[in-house]
């Protein structure tokens, strides 16, 4: 196994500043500390393989069309991905995802947990966020605004 030494580092300094200052849970969703720091491709087969990368790099990522229900992608950076048609829906754990500027246009996202995502700037037309989870009232009339479809 070969080990990226800059992402051992920022893991060994984070894990020292989180368990000095008693935030063990930090190392879970910090973008500091990302659990998985692998490669672009490697995140996206093992995404696309599992359903499963939290903490996952994948700014940028071609998923579009991608069969993602139940996935767990918490604390996983998607920004600027192209996740158009995408299927998260089945209760996918998208808690602390940054979408920010992400093409999620046509994506289904029903029953997924949202809590705490960004989705500032993300192409939203026709997205499905039904019966989402973590959504505050304000998000849900900014998505509404922006031509997703949001029902309780």
């Amino acid at each position: 196994m070969v080990f990226n030494v800059d992402y051992v580092k920022r893991f060994l300094l984070c894990a020292t500043l989180a368990v000095s200052a008693g935030f063990l849970p930090m190392l879970v969703d910090s973008h500091l500390c990302r659990v998985n720091a692998g490669s672009l491709d490697d995140n996206i087969a093992n995404l696309l393989s599992t359903r499963k990368c939290p903490g996952c790099d994948l700014r940028g990522a071609d998923l579009n069309g991608a069969e993602l229900y139940g996935a767990d992608l918490h604390g996983a950076d998607l920004s600027g991905a192209d996740l158009q048609d995408v299927d998260f829906s089945g209760g996918s754990n998208l808690m602390n995802v940054n979408f920010s500027n992400a093409n999620l246009m046509n994506a289904d996202l029903t029953g997924a947990n949202l809590n705490g995502a960004n989705l500032s700037g993300a192409q939203v037309d026709n997205t499905a966020f039904v019966g989402v989870k973590g959504l505050t009232p304000e998000q849900k009339e900014d998505l509404r605004r922006r031509s997703a479809i949001v029902l309780d």
